[in-house]
């Protein structure tokens, strides 16, 4: 947790040098590289009927997640950035109910608002008027479109997770 609550601010230090999209790049090319040498072994393949839902987990839950979170903490501050990504157990809800039918209880329900209400809150000092602070509220709304992003890629990665190792 201590590593991933850091690359808000680590990334708002990296993106003062490369732009955005290099940046997730970067992370991207990195990642992929050690994922490749601790998989390098493993038998595993992938049935061809689920290159279709891989393919939309990876735009959705890396392509998507890191543009979005590297140019929405280019446009607001890293503090903003960390307060709404964590609104994304809130949107998973919300699209498992809605896609999934799933069903929610009241009071999830009510801790979703709560959750909502405190971010909206905090990220405004309680000042709720729109006010274009250097394209800051650009930023938060790409960042919640960032929650949006690993929202849809967890509730559609339930099915191939359980699936793969």
């Amino acid at each position: 947790m201590a590593i991933w609550a850091g690359t808000f601010i680590s990334t708002k230090y990296v993106l003062l040098e490369i732009p955005p999209a290099l940046s997730a790049l970067y992370r991207y090319g990195i990642a992929s590289l050690i994922l490749l040498v601790i998989d390098y072994n493993n038998p595993e393949t992938i049935r061809r009927s689920d290159y279709g839902r891989i393919t939309f987990l990876g735009a959705t839950g890396v392509t998507l997640y890191y543009l979005l979170q590297h140019y929405g903490i280019n446009y607001t501050n890293a503090t903003d950035a960390s307060i709404l990504i964590s609104l994304s157990p809130a949107f998973i809800a919300c699209i498992s109910w809605i896609l999934l039918k799933e069903r929610v209880e009241a009071a999830v329900i009510v801790g979703l608002v709560l959750a909502l209400a405190g971010c909206i809150l905090v990220i405004t000092n309680g000042d709720v008027t729109i006010k274009n602070q250097q394209g800051r509220w650009r930023g938060d709304m790409l960042i919640l479109l960032t929650a949006v992003s690993w929202a849809l890629y967890s509730v559609f990665a339930k099915k191939i997770t359980a699936a793969y190792t």
